[in-house]
């Protein structure tokens, strides 16, 4: 198990984990896939440590705290996430009919199309993380406000980075490898299945069920009801992109399972920052 874990961490960042792991162990592929959301959490542990840093060195600076957790977000997955929405988003705006426009090399350059969506991508989750630590700024000479505003602000990035795994793992069990001739990132859709899904789910309802628990406790100001959206919301772009993908190109490659991490991840922020939610619950 430790072994899948660690494999999982090493596909999905840039965390020195050992260079072994970067060669999944036969047999084991589904394996690794049901720990890609273990794999999101300890990943999310960087920006959630930066935030936290950021937060209590700049007390009533929360544009710094957003910018710095934002750049962490990039740095820890070596930026994987956003070329793969730049790639995804240019090749559906290519003139090729459907799996051909998947054919061209992504890391030649990027379009005008995915610029712009690295471009809003980051901007929304720029301003969704200087929402979530405008409170702690705020509150900063209340003891209990402050903490239970942070904690909310870190609970809202790890679930970000969980649930944004997660949304690639339902993506790859729905959708078919679309090129012929195979790839490399090929095995995280070909053994992902009904039975990867199902086993997903444990860590996900682990995590997004503390979540709910600390807001239900108070331990937080992040609203149970916000908790329980980011989670369909991200069940749902996998499922809108599963769609859409079959559609435009007939199947998916390991570059849309990236893009729709980045999605979700930004989906999940954007709700834990909405207060009207919070106010709801």
């Amino acid at each position: 198990m430790l072994t899948s874990l660690r494999t999982a961490v090493c596909h999905l960042s840039v965390i020195p984990v050992g260079v072994r792991f970067r060669k999944v162990p036969e047999g084991r592929e589904g394996e690794v896939l049901v720990f890609f959301p273990f794999a999101g959490l300890l990943i999310g542990m960087v920006p959630a440590a930066i935030l936290v840093l950021a937060t209590l060195a700049t007390s009533r600076g929360s544009w710094l705290a957003a910018a710095l957790t934002a750049a962490a977000f990039v740095l820890v997955s070596g930026a994987a996430g956003l070329m793969d929405l730049a790639a995804t988003v240019d090749a559906a705006a290519s003139d090729r009919p459907g799996a051909e426009a998947l054919t061209e090399d992504p890391g030649r350059h990027i379009g005008p199309h995915g610029t712009v969506a690295i471009a809003l991508s980051l901007l929304i989750r720029f301003g969704a993380l200087t929402t979530l630590t405008l409170p702690v700024a705020v509150t900063s000479e209340s003891g209990a406000a402050y903490a239970a505003s942070l904690a909310g602000a870190v609970i809202a990035v790890l679930l970000a980075c969980t649930l944004g795994r997660w949304a690639a793992v339902v993506l790859a069990a729905y959708s078919e490898y679309v090129r012929p001739e195979g790839g490399e990132d090929e095995w995280m859709v070909r053994y992902c299945g009904a039975r990867e899904f199902r086993w997903v789910l444990v860590p996900v309802a682990a995590v997004a069920g503390a979540a709910v628990a600390a807001s239900l406790l108070k331990y937080t100001q992040l609203g149970w009801l916000q908790v329980i959206v980011a989670v369909l919301a991200a069940l749902g772009t996998a499922y809108l992109a599963s769609l859409y993908f079959e559609k435009r190109f007939g199947g998916i490659t390991g570059r849309q399972l990236g893009a729709v991490t980045d999605v979700a991840e930004t989906a999940v922020l954007t709700i834990c920052a909405m207060s009207a939610l919070r106010m709801i619950a």
